[in-house]
């Protein structure tokens, strides 16, 4: 099947605030003929992607109705979307004024790169499921002891209820954390996994609870690299937030966050080679 060209074009939010949801819900609604409430919980979930796949008149239709309403967006053609680099996982980090060292898993090779070199800092927080699986023994109930008891009164040779072993499986939720700097010059991703990563980095501030830690790494990354931008995530360590008022349901909508602030800001990647 041959793809249809006049659709390649996306709507991009420049930036954010909660106050303008239903401004731009309305703006949704007129250009898409969806109701308010449909294109609102689109919004929540469209991490900044307002319009996708659509042609470049109904993109700039958008854009106009936007800046109307003092909201500014773009329109972006599909293949200039920035493509996301895979990311590596570090095991160890030193800050110092100049920039970032680091390690990564299974290398004892030391990178670095200048803080001016971060693009983005991006925070993601995940929510996880946990079934665990227990042996539990079960003695019989003093009724079913005393039913049996009566059956054996009379005659009936049932003997006494034994003990079972039955499994029982528990389920609880629990948040997961992950940061990504997205470097530039030369072009990396790396990835601060908290369950895994040496939190040597924050000296004297380092603590016995990793959840804090990963809070004081982002901290201390963004007073570093200020000109990096800042996804959703990272704004809520900044301002104090309780992780569990946001989270991203799969990893897929953290990258679409991330790919929406990497093209708007101009971030380049190496240009893939024709086989």
């Amino acid at each position: 099947m041959v793809e249809n060209s006049s659709f390649n074009c996306c709507v991009l939010l420049d930036s954010f605030e909660s106050g303008q949801t239903g401004l731009i819900a309305n703006v949704l609604s007129e250009i898409t003929q969806i109701p308010v409430f449909d294109a609102t919980q689109k919004l929540a979930k469209s991490f900044g992607f307002l319009l996708e796949n659509c042609s470049e008149d109904t993109a700039r239709k958008c854009v106009t109705a936007l800046e109307a309403v003092n909201i500014i967006a773009r329109v972006c053609q599909n293949q200039d979307l920035v493509q996301l680099p895979d990311f590596v996982e570090i095991k160890k980090a030193l800050f110092s004024p100049e920039g970032i060292s680091y390690f990564t898993h299974g290398s004892e090779n030391q990178f670095t790169s200048e803080w001016k070199n971060v693009a983005l800092i991006s925070t993601g927080v995940f929510r996880q499921e946990i079934i665990s699986e227990h042996t539990k023994v079960v003695k019989p109930s003093a009724g079913a002891q005393a039913a049996r008891v009566g059956l054996m009164a009379v005659g009936v040779p049932i003997g006494f209820a034994k003990e079972k072993k039955v499994t029982v499986k528990s389920k609880e939720t629990a948040l997961y954390f992950s940061l990504d700097l997205f470097l530039s010059n030369p072009v990396a991703r790396i990835r601060i996994n908290p369950n895994s990563f040496t939190f040597d980095c924050l000296k004297e501030q380092m603590t016995y609870s990793s959840t804090t830690n990963f809070r004081l790494c982002v901290q201390e990354i963004v007073k570093l690299s200020p000109s990096a931008r800042k996804n959703q995530g990272t704004e809520f360590i900044l301002a104090g937030k309780a992780l569990n008022l946001l989270h991203y349901d799969t990893p897929y909508d953290l990258d679409k966050e991330n790919q929406r602030i990497l093209s708007i800001s101009g971030y380049q990647t190496p240009q893939k080679k024709s086989p």
